[in-house]
């Protein structure tokens, strides 16, 4: 079941649902692949979520648009699905907003590192 987001970059808003569990399930196996995922917490400004979403394989920042924002996500002035062409003179923006969108539909995995009960669980948190 999906949940409603809204995003605001840069004074323009955004909104959209998250993604399939199947499609979430494929951008969280990327983003662990591909290292993002250790970006994707509430400790990482802007600046950072930029840089390691514009740090992985092309191909791979593709599939993480395609998986959770085409379809997904609009501008909410006017309803319009996003894509890199709604962001020609701040093209970082776009960036941005795929970084915040793969947070919200992976981002809870870090809730579960205050969850560790066991030993083994607390040891590989460390």
């Amino acid at each position: 079941m999906s949940r409603r987001f809204d995003i605001e970059i840069d004074g323009e808003r955004f909104h959209g649902d998250t993604a399939s569990a199947k499609n979430q399930s494929r951008a969280l196996r990327i983003a662990t692949q591909t290292g993002i995922i250790e970006y994707i917490n509430d400790e990482t400004n802007d600046v950072g979520l930029i840089v390691a979403y514009n740090g992985i394989e092309e191909s791979k920042a593709n599939e993480l648009v395609s998986l959770l924002v085409t379809g997904h996500v609009f501008r909410s002035a006017d309803n319009v699905e996003v894509g890199e062409n709604l962001f020609s003179d701040g093209i970082h923006h776009w960036s941005l907003l795929v970084g915040k969108v793969i947070k919200e539909n992976i981002g809870p995995f870090w809730q579960l590192i205050g969850q560790s009960t066991t030993k083994a669980d607390q040891a590989a948190t460390s």
